[in-house]
């Protein structure tokens, strides 16, 4: 009881330690080359007694907590939980890390509900597909700067998103169907399965960069995208084309991509 527990992480690359049980050994096998995985094991006395398994895309704040064991021989459940959920709290301030979520189809062999307490994050409620915890910024903010605009059709939430952005930097900037169908036109990859296609990021880069705006355009692959959009070989084709304009046009004004 007196001995400590220590925290390690395993790293991308490293051995699954030995001496877990099977399912759980089976489980970090079947993930050890999930892209944003984040593994810690709690050992006492050169034991295994806790683990604690996260996803996380790099893009994103959220972390999707996925798996949670302490072993059931383990005397002090307690101080192997929260000690695990402490290192996993330090690992989310450092990483800028807002949220916890745990999905509502994950099992209870997966998490139990007896050590979901640990994580500070409630049962999913009827009809949602997670829970979740705020880590830092809880509270409501008192006064949003950017005003809320809600798209009018159901392929042109890029072009809305573009709009509350140009009016969150200038309160003057006008929100209207024009402007959101305009830049919808500009940025459109022409076609999807169920019509319309969305906007592609280059063709919103341009639409801003058209309006005086400073642009820079983040992106996680330099291949087409949104292209499983199309269910056709010639739409895909005409997305992939469409695509390669754009993000000609973005160098070639000297956009920073």
């Amino acid at each position: 009881m007196d001995e400590t527990i220590n925290v390690t992480q395993l790293l991308d690359g490293e051995e699954i330690p030995q001496g877990l049980p099977t399912e759980v050994s089976e489980y970090l096998t079947a993930i050890q080359s999930a892209r944003g995985r984040v593994v810690f094991f709690a050992c006492r006395g050169g034991a295994i007694v806790g683990l604690l398994v996260g996803r996380r895309r790099r893009t994103t704040t959220m972390l999707r907590i996925a798996y949670f064991w302490i072993d059931a021989d383990e005397i002090d459940t307690n101080a192997v939980g929260r000690e695990l959920v402490s290192v996993l709290g330090q690992l989310s301030l450092d990483s800028d890390i807002l949220t916890w979520r745990i999905a509502a189809d994950t099992s209870e062999k997966d998490i139990p509900a007896s050590l979901r307490a640990f994580t500070g994050i409630a049962a999913v409620r009827p009809g949602a597909t997670y829970s979740e915890r705020r880590l830092r910024n809880n509270e409501a903010t008192a006064n949003s700067t950017t005003p809320i605009y809600a798209q009018t059709t159901g392929f042109t939430c890029g072009s809305a998103s573009l709009m509350m952005a140009f009016a969150g930097l200038n309160p003057s900037a006008g929100m209207d169907r024009l402007l959101e169908l305009a830049m919808w036109r500009e940025a459109t990859t022409v076609v999807s399965m169920d019509g319309p296609g969305g906007c592609d990021p280059y063709g919103l880069a341009l639409a801003a960069a058209s309006r005086n705006y400073p642009v820079k355009v983040f992106m996680s692959t330099p291949e087409a995208i949104l292209i499983d959009r199309g269910n056709t070989q010639p739409k895909r084709d005409l997305m992939k084309f469409v695509e390669a304009d754009f993000k000609s046009r973005v160098l070639a004004a000297g956009i920073t991509v």
